[in-house]
């Protein structure tokens, strides 16, 4: 069966559906795009999702780590945001943070599209429809960083993380990632998660390193029925 994607088919000004199973062709011509999911090791899903055009374009990675018993205290740089007007700092580190993103790489996907999918993500935040907490490091009152934090389920999730490049190497992330620790302690909450892509090499060593273990993998591949 084939969902049909609301939010995306509005977005995108097509129509989306998303499916996780065999689907027959027939029924996927009244979409112009669809999401297909599959664990990697679930060849017959792969293979078909392969052999009828489907570009495979993220591998999604989930990390968890349980929170730490420390006290966390959180640097004086970190800051934190609310704000319903635009911000262009913001909105670069938004961009920043989605490098590596499916809706990126996707060329079919409409002009302009990974950009401005990533500053309503960032609006949403800062609005607190979509998180809870949004936070800044500060360097000489410019936004070197930031990190946007949602809770579900007892599990503290971070949603957009980002470094801008001219203050990388400084320790920044790590300490962006100290918000997650501190909210996960100020609600009794044990765990945090986090997604990003595999071939996002930097990303998935930046959180190995702070003790996140990899619990979940699934294959994403973008299938047109029409070609853009």
């Amino acid at each position: 069966m084939i969902k049909i994607l609301d939010w995306d088919s509005n977005f995108f000004k097509l129509k989306v559906g998303s499916t996780d199973k065999i689907f027959d062709i027939k029924k996927a011509n009244n979409f112009d795009l669809i999401y297909c999911f599959s664990a990697p090791e679930d060849n017959q899903l792969n293979n078909f999702y392969t052999q009828i055009g489907g570009k495979l374009v993220d591998k999604k990675v989930v990390y968890t780590k349980k929170c730490s018993e420390k006290h966390i205290i959180l640097p004086e740089s970190i800051i934190e945001i609310y704000s319903e007007n635009d911000n262009p700092t913001l909105n670069s580190l938004a961009t920043q943070s989605g490098n590596h993103s499916r809706f990126k790489h996707d060329s079919l996907l409409p002009n302009n599209s990974y950009e401005r999918l990533y500053h309503i993500w960032l609006k949403k935040s800062l609005s607190r429809e979509i998180a809870h907490h949004v936070y800044s490091y500060r360097v000489n009152n410019e936004d070197a960083g930031f990190i946007t934090l949602n809770i579900k389920n007892d599990i503290i999730d971070i949603g957009l993380i980002a470094v801008n490049e001219k203050f990388r190497g400084k320790g920044i992330g790590k300490k962006l990632m100290l918000c997650a620790e501190y909210i996960g302690q100020q609600n009794e909450i044990k765990q945090i998660k986090v997604a990003t892509q595999k071939d996002n090499i930097s990303a998935c060593k930046f959180y190995e390193a702070l003790k996140f273990k990899e619990t979940n993998t699934v294959n994403i591949y973008h299938y047109w029925t029409v070609k853009q």
